[in-house]
């Protein structure tokens, strides 16, 4: 049974190979037959999702495999890459090309890395609150399936119109914060973000534990006394 496992998992990834393209790869990985709808709430998972739980090595090492698992994390490839001071760094001769890469990575975080935990502090709430007077699907469906159901209820029927269509994204202000909350790696940031703050917190009450049995709660140096 163990050859027959290795023997699996070896054709599984030379299907792989012979993708001719991201699309083919997205068509085998995204299939999950008991999805019957087109939003993110599955009982069941996909295929790449299959092998990431089962640990399918050979399958998720798959160059392929990494490039399609990379796009779903950029949201598609739909991250904003554009780096501040990228020309400046370009322009500088005197350092290794893998230094400038980690320089470029290091500006992109220092731009999004703020950016999307105000966003998340300060946008989304009142984002979601109007949403409810719409739709109320903002954080249940991508901006692709929305696309999908536009083009679904006839709004565009002959060919060049679709294909117009398709490449018009939507440009309004929900579609906008639409995108930034179905991109993986925007979403991560704030939820490390928090994880660091509860470490911190933590941290700083075993640094100075307080004994509750000596503690005066009536007491107004207390800060917890107004409560």
């Amino acid at each position: 049974y163990a050859e027959i496992k290795k023997e699996l998992e070896a054709y599984i990834g030379g299907i792989l190979t012979q993708c001719k393209g991201m699309e083919e790869v997205k068509t085998i990985l995204d299939h999950n037959p008991e999805d019957d709808d087109d939003d993110e709430l599955d009982d069941a998972e996909p295929n790449w999702q299959v092998a990431l739980f089962k640990g399918n090595k050979v399958l998720v090492s798959h160059p392929n495999f990494q490039q399609y698992l990379w796009m779903k994390m950029t949201g598609d490839g739909s991250v904003n890459t554009h780096i501040p001071l990228e020309g400046f760094v370009d322009k500088i001769t005197n350092i290794r090309p893998i230094t400038k890469i980690k320089i470029k990575r290091a500006l992109w975080n220092i731009k999004n890395i703020p950016l999307t935990i105000l966003t998340f502090l300060f946008c989304y709430p009142f984002v979601v609150f109007i949403d409810l007077f719409k739709k109320g699907d903002i954080l249940f469906v991508n901006p692709q399936t929305v696309n999908e159901r536009r083009l679904k209820n006839g709004m565009m029927n002959d060919l060049e119109n679709q294909q117009a269509y398709e490449e018009a994204s939507p440009k309004g202000c929900l579609d906008y914060f639409r995108k930034r909350m179905h991109i993986p790696m925007f979403r991560m940031i704030p939820y490390f973000s928090i994880q660091v703050v509860y470490l911190i917190l933590l941290c700083l009450s075993m640094w100075h534990p307080a004994d509750p049995f000596k503690l005066n709660f009536t007491d107004r140096n207390f800060p917890l006394a107004e409560i």
